[in-house]
């Protein structure tokens, strides 16, 4: 992150003044905008992001901003470049949806951008059940709006879901399709939860 300081003067009667002042860069590109430690101006430079989830551990001191944006700059050029999500320092809420670690190489000079599958919200355990009193078969999987798989149901329906979120609609799948559907409560309990599973609408 860029070190910015601030300055306010202001005398009764009198005009008052405002200034600011950074240390470091900032990147803007179509996928986002972020501070970041000074680097070589116009140097090569990573961008990544984790779906506006802020607070990710990137890099080594680095976090994503409040848009789930962050820039790793210095990178070498030509050479095979990492960059990590550090798991263990991982807000309590947050986990990471697929694999922590990107690799990719980089021309002089050129902005990288590699995209971080994270997921932010509560980790619950529930018992889904339809209207008929059956629950969904073993092996169904549950799936976000975004289509992301939050868990698998198992035996009895239970299902051990992670990054949930209040009020959330979430679609469980079988035989290939959305079957049926669930609605998170306004306020998630950290007790068990049993979820209704109505069917899915089709239009």
């Amino acid at each position: 992150m860029a070190d910015v300081t601030t300055n306010f003067n202001w005398a009764q009667s009198q005009y008052s003044s405002f200034g600011i002042s950074a240390s470091g860069g900032m990147t803007a590109t179509a996928e986002g905008v972020a501070l970041h430690p000074g680097g070589v101006q116009g140097g090569t430079r990573l961008m990544v992001s984790t779906d506006g989830v802020s607070g990710v551990p990137v890099g080594f001191q680095g976090h994503t901003n409040a848009f789930g944006i962050a820039v790793i700059p210095g990178v070498p050029n030509y050479y095979r470049t990492r960059a990590e999500i550090d798991v263990n320092r991982l807000p309590d809420d947050v986990e990471s949806g697929g694999t922590p670690v990107v690799e990719l190489a980089l021309t002089e000079g050129a902005i990288g951008f590699r995209r971080f599958d994270v997921l932010k919200g509560s980790k619950v355990v529930a018992i889904l059940s339809q209207e008929d009193g059956r629950h969904p078969p073993f092996g169904a999987t549950v799936h976000n709006a975004k289509d992301r798989e939050l868990g698998m149901v198992s035996d009895s329906g239970l299902a051990w879901l992670t990054g949930v979120n209040p009020d959330e609609r979430l679609t469980v799948h079988w035989s290939g399709s959305a079957q049926c559907e669930v609605v998170l409560p306004r306020v998630i309990p950290a007790q068990q939860l049993l979820l209704p599973c109505k069917p899915v609408t089709r239009g």
